[in-house]
């Protein structure tokens, strides 16, 4: 795997920029392929503003249901995979707000990161959500819990649905590469 810098190194060429007062400077213009999330741009900025929100929603829910009070949540199955969901939401919301806030046309370092990201873990965020739903009603005396404990599994459960909206929405989204003729129109 390489580092960060190799690929620094691999996707942006250093240029001398001659400056006003005799003092140049080096600046470093990308120069490998575009990645280009391929829908209209208007389509694409509700998309991201849509899984964000859905992420910030889930993630909103899973806190709430995640704080309450009751019994279902002092099952240590619950707590574990309650938590392990949230752990793992921190990175998906990361690259979600990258994703919001990337250009258009992106480098292939930031591209690669958001993309990574979100086509695995909202499938594993959902997974341990289902778990831990399950887990809570499995649990519940008699089978019949308080309505506290419904209303926390049911914030479960709609987070895991959300959770794969998220990864459903994000895996439709085409893509291609576009050779990158800036550098090559500088020299």
């Amino acid at each position: 795997m390489k580092s960060l810098r190799e690929q620094f190194e691999e996707e942006y060429m250093p240029c001398w920029v001659e400056k006003e007062n005799d003092k140049g400077k080096v600046e470093y213009i990308y120069c490998a392929p575009w990645y280009i999330w391929d829908l209209p741009e208007e389509k694409l900025l509700r998309k991201k503003k849509l899984l964000t929100s859905f992420s910030v929603g889930s993630l909103l829910l899973l806190f709430f249901a995640g704080t309450r009070n009751n019994f279902v949540n002092t099952n240590v199955l619950v707590q574990i995979a309650g938590i392990c969901a949230l752990a793992i939401h921190v990175p998906e919301l990361f690259r979600i707000i990258q994703f919001l806030f990337a250009k258009y046309r992106t480098s292939r370092m930031n591209y690669h990161a958001v993309n990574h990201v979100l086509r695995v873990v909202p499938l594993l965020r959902g997974a341990l959500l289902v778990i831990a739903a399950i887990a809570a009603i499995y649990n519940m005396p008699g089978g019949s819990g308080g309505a506290g404990d419904w209303v926390t599994i049911f914030c479960y459960l709609v987070s895991r649905v959300m959770a794969w909206w998220i990864y459903k929405e994000y895996k439709q989204i085409p893509f291609r590469t576009e050779k990158n003729i800036t550098f090559s129109e500088k020299d």
